[in-house]
């Protein structure tokens, strides 16, 4: 992808050196919708590993709200709880958590969903490779991602020191990730019009495109879990289904149509990206449950695309509405 323009860089007057800031403090941030104990859990190993731990909950209910509060209130030099009236999105909830910690004076924020895990060592391993980096390119990283194993494959602990080892990526998912609160601010937050799907990489994409780098870290895992997906065989090979509700279908077509064209260098990932949904659609009419809902629902993406509107779905009340959407 091309960069139009190049970061200008804040200099000390007096050394002539780019201005990086402190990697300290680091706030993490939590999207929960209906969550379940074990989220506790996800949210106890933030607190290990960050210095202030945010949980912004979109499930609206009181039963989240008591589990929550339960746990955590009772802390709140280390917690803070924010309980949206409504579920807002992802993109939303991001964005308040963001402006929670910029309040709170943090540099960097761990974004995570509740259906991630941390490794040990994850956020030691990120900041080595930050460290490692000369320090006019430590100015320029936007993201500092992980890498994502699923839960049946959890990489082994790592007792050892960190090593400094990354590599430059397109695009990252939200969780895990270390985002500078720099960055997010310059590039405008996340794009809360995409309510969920794509939001992490239009933001990634976004932030390259204003000058901006995303980085990823091999020695740095996070266990992460997508959706509820079931495995059948079909002519002799394993195939994922049921991943997501049949409503994803519907923020997969209109967001994916936004993003592609928003971006439209050329991008191995979109090219990936593409493929899959093609993969998607296909899978929709042979072999994935509620083929006939997850069909009308990819029309009805496509057609709001076109309309040009964004936000929640808002279809026939026989579609499963927002305020059912898992948001991470």
């Amino acid at each position: 992808m091309e960069v139009t323009g190049t970061r200008r860089l804040t200099t000390d007057e007096r050394t002539g050196l780019c201005v990086v800031p402190p990697m300290r403090p680091i706030h993490a941030i939590l999207i929960t919708y209906h969550p379940s104990d074990r989220v506790l859990d996800t949210v106890r190993d933030a607190a290990e590993q960050a210095d202030h731990v945010i949980v912004v909950d979109n499930s609206a209910t009181e039963s989240a709200r008591n589990l929550l509060t339960q746990a955590f209130a009772p802390h709140t030099d280390r917690f803070t709880l924010i309980f949206n009236p409504v579920n807002l999105g992802v993109a939303a909830a991001l964005n308040i958590g963001m402006r929670t910690a910029q309040v709170g004076k943090a540099h960097w924020v761990l974004t995570l969903d509740q259906d991630s895990r941390l490794t040990s060592g994850m956020v030691a391993a990120l900041i080595a490779a930050w460290e490692a980096m000369p320090r006019e390119q430590r100015s320029q990283i936007g993201v500092l991602a992980p890498q994502t194993v699923s839960a049946d494959k959890t990489p082994s602990e790592n007792t050892s020191a960190p090593i400094a080892n990354w590599r430059e990526v397109e695009t990252a998912i939200t969780s895990g990730c270390m985002i500078c609160l720099e960055a997010w601010q310059a590039v405008g937050g996340f794009n809360e019009a995409l309510f969920i799907d794509y939001v992490d990489h239009e933001f990634c994409f976004r932030l390259r495109w204003n000058g901006w780098r995303v980085v990823q870290c091999p020695d740095a895992w996070l266990i992460h879990r997508i959706g509820n997906a079931e495995h059948r065989r079909l002519f002799g090979r394993e195939i994922t289904v049921n991943q997501h509700p049949p409503v994803r279908s519907y923020y997969i077509m209109r967001n994916g149509l936004y993003f592609w064209r928003a971006f439209p260098e050329p991008s191995a990932f979109i090219r990936a990206d593409k493929r899959n949904t093609l993969t998607l659609l296909l899978k929709a009419l042979t072999v994935e449950p509620q083929r006939r809902e997850r069909l009308s629902l990819f029309w009805r993406g496509y057609r709001d695309y076109r309309a040009g509107r964004f936000g929640a779905y808002s279809g026939p009340a026989d579609v499963s509405p927002a305020s059912e959407i898992h948001p991470v």
